[in-house]
């Protein structure tokens, strides 16, 4: 039986949140995945901790996008309405109260191997309920290429087979 390598260590990837290709990025895509803790202390051991207790994690994926189409950008901005083939307009409104989680989709990030998406789902990072939060800062000038930044957030599986679950690497 043969050795699995590791997932691929350099390159870009395509991104599909909810099924659909965000489109092309540049500047790159940064996956970010931390344990969070808190420190256990005994007055008698003094300052230093004796222990640490895990309270969770977050996971964020950092995702810019440029060369956008309206159809595209309205599905990862919350209170965003409009399509490219509707007048090629997009609406948002102020968004106040709605729930992150209800926003979260699947978010699959695939290595480009020869210019295509990798076929070979053990090189694959899926996050199970990511949702959108855009930060557009789009400049208006000669050199600077417009972007669109989103970071997806990542929440736990609340029921069924991924219960409890954030994300997974492989097949």
């Amino acid at each position: 039986m043969g050795v699995q390598g590791p997932p691929r260590d350099v390159g870009p990837c395509f991104v599909y949140f909810n099924g659909t290709s965000v489109g092309e990025t540049h500047g790159g895509v940064q996956f970010r995945y931390a344990l969070q803790s808190t420190e256990v202390h005994e007055d008698s051991k003094g300052v230093e901790p004796v222990d640490d207790i895990l309270i969770g994690a977050t996971c964020e994926v950092d995702v810019e996008m440029t060369r956008m189409a309206i159809a595209r950008l309205a599905e990862v901005t919350p209170g965003a309405s409009g399509s490219g083939t509707a007048g090629n307009i997009m609406l948002v409104k102020q968004v106040v109260g709605q729930s992150q989680y209800n926003n979260a989709r699947k978010l699959v990030l695939k290595p480009i191997v020869n210019g295509v998406a990798s076929a070979d789902t053990t090189e694959w990072i899926t996050v199970f309920r990511a949702a959108p939060t855009p930060a557009y800062e789009l400049p208006y000038t000669v050199t600077d290429q417009r972007t669109y930044k989103v970071t997806f957030k990542a929440y736990r599986v609340l029921a069924g087979a991924n219960a409890g679950k954030l994300w997974k690497m492989g097949a």
